[in-house]
């Protein structure tokens, strides 16, 4: 419902304070993919109106005024944002591109041996998540997630519409070390993250938005048409046994 921070110079007559921009005054903002900024449209609360010279929400669109600027270390912390303010995400466009975010039906998730159920998958760019179907060990139901730059090779079986990625699923606590381990020896079925689609043309939707993926991905009844780097991929010997 709120963004708010603590200045780190002094508002003039105020102090250090805290502001605040409440969310259901956003309406629009956009995000530059180059330069890590997000410029939101919207009323930041400034007690006594003591930003007036520097500050005006109310000024023509466009005008530098009339923004929040938030400079985020990189795209991948500013997706996490996104994904916690609902508001923020229904507003926002993107400089060079819209955030690609692609669900998919998976009929079956295992993390490692461990059977997480049947979910709808959230594939972006930088990251995969889910919610669990069934309850982790000690967290109940809980969201689970993958971070694409973790991703070291997958491989998708034609015949039964299965991934396999090797990567790291970020589990908390380590609650799952039973049936999970992202760095067992290749090969073992403890250290993948397996997920079965509903049908191949579902799956080809996924990599054509994850980049990451489609360059890690060979296939075990040929490797894609036209996509040097996936034949290039490898990772079949590596992942033999599964």
């Amino acid at each position: 419902e709120v963004f708010s921070w603590i200045t780190k110079r002094e508002v003039p007559d105020c102090g250090f304070i805290t502001l605040k921009i409440r969310t259901s005054s956003i309406h629009e903002a956009v995000f530059d993919k180059r330069s890590n900024v997000l410029k939101i449209r919207g009323f930041v609360e400034v007690p006594m109106d003591k930003l007036d010279r520097w500050y005006d929400p109310f000024s023509s669109p466009g005008s530098p005024k009339g923004y929040l600027c938030l400079k985020f270390q990189n795209y991948a912390e500013f997706t996490e944002v996104v994904k916690a303010v609902p508001r923020l995400k229904a507003r926002v466009t993107f400089q060079n591109g819209t955030l690609p975010v692609v669900k998919q039906w998976c009929k079956e998730i295992k993390v490692g041996t461990w059977q997480s159920g049947e979910a709808t998958v959230h594939f972006e760019e930088d990251v995969f998540s889910w919610t669990t179907k069934r309850e982790v060990p000690g967290l109940g139901h809980i969201t689970l997630k993958m971070k694409t730059s973790s991703i070291t090779s997958a491989i998708f079986d034609k015949r039964s519409n299965v991934l396999k990625v090797r990567g790291v699923v970020d589990v908390p606590m380590d609650m799952l070390d039973d049936y999970y381990d992202p760095f067992s020896y290749p090969g073992s079925p403890t250290g993948y993250l397996s997920l079965t689609f509903t049908n191949i043309n579902n799956f080809l939707e996924v990599i054509r938005a994850v980049p990451r993926l489609k360059a890690k991905t060979s296939f075990e009844s040929g490797a894609l048409g036209g996509s040097s780097a996936a034949s290039r991929a490898g990772g079949s010997g590596a992942l033999g046994g599964s």
